[in-house]
């Protein structure tokens, strides 16, 4: 992950796609079920990364890797991780990180690892909004206060840092959108798409963000569609939508 990131910076500007190969990456951790330290390999199967412009002179960038998790006590299975960047003609910016590893060892022993990042600089300050990591073992969950990205473990802070305020709504909800997508493997969106609203006889934003993920029905709830069905936790919006609180993403027929 450490090199993706390095990557991203050297990505020419303004290209719909780049895929970069990238080599094995090896760290050392701790493994949840048996607390020993194991190293870990991530074997890289893709990772593109998607950079340009918009009409209103900001600036994007995303970057997705996907691959196969080992480590040294026999434990294997895949990681996806996400990371994306938006920058505003006025200097403000957010960057968001994710990563998910789902392992297993063949008897029944399964572990998963997320970690999720939001930083936010708003009027000429930074600021953490989210940090996280939570490690599973089997069905219990179980909230961790230790960070592991490429090789490094550090300690988060026991306090919590204050809560930045999103440039706008709608950029949380992308960021939020994207968590979602990322997790089903599925690529991250620049931008929310427009949809009709439920009163003009069309779907809603979250439909047409997620129908590539095979969904066909979003309510205020969940989402639903052929083989897929998950808890989106963006009622809100959809009621905020559905209201024209966001002309800007209303498509009109």
């Amino acid at each position: 992950m450490t090199a993706a990131l390095t990557l991203a910076a050297a990505a020419s500007a303004g290209s719909p796609a780049i895929k970069i190969d990238l080599r094995d990456e090896s760290f050392t951790d701790v493994n949840p079920c048996t607390g020993a330290t194991v190293t870990v390999t991530y074997h890289y199967t893709t990772f593109v990364i998607r950079e340009g412009p918009d009409g209103a002179g900001g600036f994007h960038v995303t970057g997705t890797g996907t691959g196969i998790a080992t480590t040294s006590d026999g434990f294997s299975g895949r990681f996806t991780f996400w990371f994306g960047g938006n920058e505003r003609p006025d200097g403000s910016f957010n960057e968001t990180f994710t990563n998910s590893n789902t392992l297993g060892d063949g008897s029944g022993a399964r572990i998963l690892v997320t970690v999720q990042s939001h930083v936010t600089m708003a009027n000429g300050e930074l600021r953490v909004e989210h940090e996280q990591v939570k490690a599973a073992i089997g069905a219990a969950t179980v909230p961790s206060r230790v960070r592991t990205l490429g090789g490094m473990t550090v300690r988060a802070p026991e306090t919590k840092a204050p809560a930045a305020v999103p440039v706008s709504p709608l950029d949380d909800v992308l960021r939020r959108v994207n968590a979602i997508r990322t997790a089903h493997a599925a690529d991250p969106l620049y931008e929310l798409p427009a949809a009709c609203t439920a009163w003009e006889g069309g779907g809603c934003v979250l439909e047409r963000a997620f129908e590539d993920l095979g969904v066909v029905v979003v309510d205020y709830r969940r989402a639903y569609g052929r083989g897929i069905d998950f808890e989106h936790g963006l009622g809100d919006f959809v009621r905020a939508f559905d209201s024209g609180s966001f002309p800007g993403l209303i498509e009109h027929h």
